[in-house]
């Protein structure tokens, strides 16, 4: 047989393709769009977002949770196609090409600002007093003159990097319309790709949201996206899919005793900066400056920047940065205390636990020691007026032939996951744990 010379590439408008454990093929054009695309993921900023872990260190606790912001963020951007050609198709609804094009670069962008951990860091430098804030970073990186990511954006489009700052900061809008809550509301598409994410890979099973039928039954009416009523039951499994992420996931206590001890490893940092990070590095600047970082310095930082201290720091000279360093790099966690309802025993647990802690542990400051960990989180926000800020989920009732808040429907189970979760622990040493245990068995005791 003879081969036949190939004049033309048959293959030529086979679109760019990602493999995804949870999307399955994520597929871009090879058009003037796609190519955006591509050379945004390919700017620095954005494979910076590689090696930032999309839950900080629950990877401690669930061995398989190491994915990052950068699939993460491919996956929001998909998924926000998705629902942007579902409402479109469903409610025969026009929407400009730039428009359409201008969210699934904002869904792509969302989560280009965060800082090494996430969310954990960002919490750590607001308790050193530091402003940080990781969309802020979010509307740097696409505004700023300099940016890779700004000068991708606007070459032959002026003006597209503004427009995309308004879908994270609403405070720069002129109107609000319904595209801009597939990047930020209670049904947005980072949610919808994170609640299945990060479930699969931290292997938690019992929960399977079907959110492609969800997006499915997407529609628009005036500026709100409505959810038909045949999804009513995705919408709530979505709902308590969430809910117990946060109880198993994010909340695990374990998960928040790796936090914790991180936080005191680098407030401890923090406190001897001159001993503890040379003047010219970046974590020194983002630890000073915070969120008026240059752009420079902050695309040089990630998870690894900081484990490349810790490393360092468990040989530093100071007693407290050492003792921390090794212990977080060991995965020797605090233990943690529940603590009773009756407020005046926190006290004296509290001051229980400093006693032990100082006489157990010498040298160490015992505010780096005993850490109240304090979680919080109201999985779904009733809707209370335009100044709550947060609008309602809406469900079209066929039946009665009107569009309702969730929280309207008769049967919804909308109320349990309203509640606000809070459950307050006493994180202590290993070295004193069970001592305290003991004491408050005993105060229990002595004070029913």
């Amino acid at each position: 047989m003879t081969s036949t010379p190939l004049v033309d590439d048959p293959f030529d408008g086979r679109p760019r393709i990602f493999r995804d454990p949870i999307h399955g093929d994520i597929k871009w054009p090879r058009d003037a769009f796609g190519t955006l695309i591509r050379r945004l993921i390919d700017a620095p900023a954005f494979q910076r977002l590689r090696s930032i872990r999309q839950n900080g260190v629950t990877n401690l606790v669930f061995p398989g949770a190491e994915h990052s912001r950068f699939t993460h963020s491919i996956g929001v951007a998909w998924t926000a196609s998705k629902m942007l050609d579902a409402i479109v198709r469903n409610s025969r609804i026009p929407l400009p090409q730039e428009t359409r094009e201008d969210t699934i670069l904002a869904a792509l962008l969302h989560d280009v600002g965060h800082g090494p951990f996430s969310h954990t860091l960002e919490d750590i430098l607001r308790q050193l007093g530091v402003p940080f804030d990781h969309e802020a970073m979010t509307v740097r990186l696409l505004t700023e003159a300099g940016s890779r990511i700004h000068d991708l954006l606007e070459d032959g489009s002026s003006g597209r990097s503004e427009r995309l700052a308004q879908y994270i900061d609403k405070t720069r809008r002129d109107e609000n319309h319904w595209w801009h809550t597939l990047v930020s509301s209670q049904l947005d598409a980072d949610r919808l790709d994170y609640i299945r994410r990060d479930a699969r890979m931290a292997g938690i099973d019992n929960h399977r949201p079907d959110i492609d039928r969800l997006i499915e039954h997407l529609g628009c009416v005036g500026e709100d996206v409505v959810v038909d009523d045949r999804a009513f039951d995705v919408v709530e499994s979505m709902l308590l899919a969430l809910d117990h992420l946060y109880g198993a996931v994010y909340f695990h206590r374990t998960v928040r005793a790796a936090t914790e001890l991180l936080t005191s490893t680098l407030r401890c940092a923090a406190s001897v900066l001159d001993a503890s990070i040379p003047a010219d590095e970046p974590l020194r600047a983002l630890l000073e400056r915070g969120q008026e970082i240059s752009l420079e310095d902050y695309e040089r930082l990630s998870d690894t920047t900081v484990w490349y201290f810790v490393d360092r720091w468990r040989w530093s000279k100071d007693a407290s940065l050492s003792y921390l360093a090794n212990r977080l790099w060991r995965r020797d966690l605090p233990k943690p205390v529940v603590l009773p309802e009756r407020l005046e025993q926190h006290y004296r647990i509290r001051d229980r636990a400093h006693a032990l802690a100082t006489e157990r542990v010498p040298g160490i400051p015992v505010g780096l020691l005993v850490t109240l960990d304090e979680p919080s989180r109201v999985n779904y926000r009733r809707y209370k007026g335009e100044e709550s800020g947060d609008a309602p989920i809406r469900i079209r009732d066929r039946d009665r032939g009107r569009i309702v808040p969730i929280e309207d429907v008769e049967r919804s189970i909308v109320a349990k996951v309203e509640r606000r979760f809070y459950k307050p622990r006493l994180f202590v040493p290993p070295e004193i744990h069970q001592d305290l245990l003991r004491f408050i068995r005993d105060d229990g005791a002595r004070h029913p």
